[in-house]
């Protein structure tokens, strides 16, 4: 079902615009959608006409229930001044909450005057605002010009062409339009706090990006005798005054090490503490096969698990933290591109992708929209990868520079 933000007016409710009226389709329409869903209006189109009046009331009696269960939102479109009756639009969530399917009918006499294109323009703008949306999906029959335009119009592209049998038995050659919702605002990310103000994985570095105002951070983990430690490399050289394996020292140890900044190594509940409850935290998981024990521990601290992701390169230990914590939210990182798109997340049983910006594609962010998966990227500090970035529409982007990240979102929803 769709995902709603605030509470879904029903059932008496529409969506004015100056010229066009949409209201959920009743019985009170049954007569001229029968007269005019007619086999020319299905040529390419999936449903076939009725034949008779029931049928048509069957359907509508149906309407309700979509509605209800948020799945098959259909709304008749009329004139807002006259009240004609001039079609359908609808929003049909497909197994896919956060990019549903749109379609739409225009009677023949209204052909030619922009009708479905303003409807589906009305019900975008709507959708947007009620449901939590990454975007749409059009299919649509490649020779359907008229069509065409309406996702063209709204920035949508083609991800994919397929064949489909309409219910008449004719063979439809369709591309597949993905319309993206542009209110959406990706998350800004801080990588290992504000690394490139202050040093990675300090408590310094921890508040400088909350005081950039970041929606997340990102920060390492390890399991060091029996204590979980924030600290990103296997050994302690590069940013310690301490020398060594990091595995290899007792908890006390590890305690008596200094950063380069003066600071001891915080601790994960350390971290937890300091931090705004505003702020997401997206834990990755440096340790070997330890990421269940990193959600067993999680689960024992008094945080709310809706504000954790925890991360790892560690796919199967992922995969095993899902299995037995499957409350703590969790998500595979990968430097590539994969040969199955999404499919390298859903494998692992999450729905959280994080991928190095050099790997971010077109198709890599169509293909998690159509499966459902957040993409995050990393490290983004340029501006202009920064704006890349968001014109190929990620879910959060992750930087040693959140105020940097922060502007380009600014700057790219203003325009």
């Amino acid at each position: 079902m769709l995902i709603v933000k605030n509470t879904l007016p029903l059932p008496n409710f529409a969506i004015t615009t100056p010229d066009l009226t949409l209201t959920p389709a009743t019985e009170s329409f049954a007569d001229e959608i029968f007269r005019e869903f007619t086999p020319e209006i299905t040529t390419y189109m999936i449903p076939k006409p009725s034949s008779e009046l029931e049928e048509t009331l069957v359907f509508l009696r149906t309407v309700p229930a979509g509605f209800e269960q948020l799945t098959d939102l259909i709304f008749t479109v009329t004139d807002t001044v006259t009240d004609e009756f001039l079609g359908i639009v609808g929003l049909h969530e497909r197994g896919l909450p956060r990019t549903p399917e749109l379609g739409v009918w225009i009677k023949k006499s209204a052909h030619g005057k922009r009708i479905g294109q303003r409807g589906v323009a009305a019900l975008v703008s709507w959708a947007t605002e009620t449901f939590q949306l990454d975007g749409f999906i059009y299919p649509c029959d490649k020779r359907n010009t008229p069509s065409r335009k309406i996702p063209q119009s709204l920035g949508g592209e083609v991800i994919r062409e397929q064949f489909a049998t309409s219910q008449s038995g004719t063979v439809l050659d369709e591309v597949v339009y993905f319309i993206p919702n542009l209110n959406r605002s990706p998350l800004c990310i801080g990588h290992r706090g504000a690394c490139g103000y202050e040093l990675e994985n300090s408590r310094a570095s921890f508040l400088k990006a909350a005081e950039l105002g970041v929606d997340w951070i990102e920060f390492d983990v390890q399991f060091v005798d029996g204590e979980w430690f924030v600290f990103h490399d296997a050994r302690l050289e590069r940013v310690t005054d301490g020398a060594g394996f990091l595995a290899n020292k007792s908890a006390a140890e590890i305690r008596s090490v200094r950063l380069q900044n003066g600071e001891s190594i915080p601790t994960l509940k350390e971290v937890i503490e300091l931090l705004p409850e505003r702020i997401g935290l997206n834990i990755e998981c440096k340790s070997p096969s330890a990421a269940p024990l990193l959600g067993k521990y999680l689960r024992t601290l008094p945080i709310d698990l809706n504000r954790v992701l925890v991360t790892s390169f560690d796919h199967p230990s992922i995969a095993k933290l899902r299995a037995a914590y499957p409350g703590v939210p969790a998500g595979v990182i990968i430097e590539g591109l994969p040969v199955r798109l999404a499919e390298i997340a859903l494998d692992a049983g999450v729905t959280t992708l994080v991928a190095g910006k050099d790997f971010i594609t077109k198709e890599l962010v169509f293909d998690c929209r159509l499966k459902g998966v957040t993409l995050y990227t990393y490290t983004v500090n340029e501006p202009e990868w920064i704006s890349r970035m968001l014109k190929l529409g990620v879910d959060g982007i992750i930087g040693n520079y959140p105020d940097r990240i922060a502007d380009g979102i600014t700057y790219f929803s203003q325009s």
